[in-house]
């Protein structure tokens, strides 16, 4: 038995609910879908990751257009393109990016961040925002971990 108390505002008084049985083979089915649920997801990737994905996809079928991918990933044509518009970046910056590993290590590198440095017209100064970025990023990881885990960053360029 279940008791619902309702706001006073409400000016309703509290009421007994009966629950509702469900058959035994629901509790599974239900334990079954989310278990295939938190198997289906896929491990934390970067977008410039996902672009050299689609770049790889796109030079094997000539056929495949952005617009392709985007109804086949749910996403915007204009999404892609901003995505796809991170590899317009330094390749230093691309393959350090393309190297992260670790979930941590690949949300510390924010897509915004990296729409920013493109907004810079050339390259040099990308790289000097970028490793500027890292040194921030290197710091704070490390006063978060108190020096227990030493430099995650620096092992990747």
């Amino acid at each position: 038995m279940i008791m619902g108390i309702p706001f006073a505002r409400w000016g309703a008084r509290p009421f007994i609910v009966h629950p509702i049985p469900y058959p035994e083979r629901s509790q599974v089915n239900m334990q079954e879908c989310v278990g295939e649920k938190i198997a289906s997801q896929s491990p934390v990737r970067h977008p410039i990751q996902i672009a050299l994905e689609w770049r790889q996809m796109l030079s094997a079928d000539t056929t495949l257009t952005m617009a392709a991918i985007a109804r086949n990933m749910g996403l915007s044509r204009a999404r892609v393109t901003q995505i796809m518009n991170l590899l317009d970046l330094p390749k230093p910056i691309i393959s350090f990016i393309a190297g992260l590993q670790k979930p941590t290590h690949i949300r510390i590198i924010s897509e915004r961040k990296l729409r920013a440095m493109l907004e810079l017209t050339s390259k040099p100064a990308q790289l000097r925002a970028f490793a500027l970025l890292r040194a921030e990023l290197t710091q704070t990881f490390r006063t978060r971990t108190n020096h227990c885990h030493g430099d995650p960053l620096s092992a990747h360029i």
